[in-house]
């Protein structure tokens, strides 16, 4: 049986720890669609072919508050704030006994997905020639935007460094 992952989960968030950035995730009461499936804002207007949305918070805080774990959310020098969608599985799984029960996607997934993005190039040109042509114009220029966002979030070297990590974690 799937559960959530917390070994993956603590992975995450040390590697995040370790750069002075604290993630929150939780699940958002509004569950409408992503904006990729049908463009629609309305409750599964898609027919429920995604998983369930999760807002993610990443906060960056100052070292010296380390001694304040509970309060270093509040303290944050700069935020990056996201929705985050799990897959269609994970949103519909279903236990031995029947019942369903979503599977919360853990920091390490989120992280390793956030860095992909931001790996993305930061004009939408340039994102329809990396990704192909044939993409709708708003959807390039909304992923170049969610990489430019995330670029001004994390720097070049803590970028580099996560994606070196995320690399050696997943060929354990």
């Amino acid at each position: 049986m799937r559960t959530f992952d917390k070994t993956a989960d603590v992975r995450g968030r040390t590697l995040l720890d370790a750069i002075n950035i604290g993630i929150e995730i939780y699940r958002d009461a509004a569950q409408d669609c992503p904006p990729w499936s049908s463009g629609k804002k309305t409750a599964c207007a898609c027919g429920g072919i995604h998983g369930a949305k999760y807002q993610v918070r990443l906060y960056r805080f100052n070292p010296d508050d380390r001694w304040l774990d509970h309060m270093r959310k509040y303290k944050a020098t700069s935020t990056y704030a996201c929705d985050f969608w799990n897959s269609h599985a994970d949103a519909n799984h279903e236990t031995p006994s029947g019942t369903r029960t979503p599977i919360k996607p853990n920091a390490f997934d989120i992280l390793e997905c956030l860095v992909s993005d931001a790996s993305m190039p930061d004009h939408a040109d340039d994102v329809a020639s990396e990704l192909g042509g044939d993409m709708p114009p708003s959807q390039c220029q909304a992923i170049a935007e969610q990489a430019h966002k995330l670029q001004r979030f994390f720097t070049w070297s803590e970028l580099q460094s996560l994606h070196k990590s995320i690399d050696e974690e997943n060929e354990k």
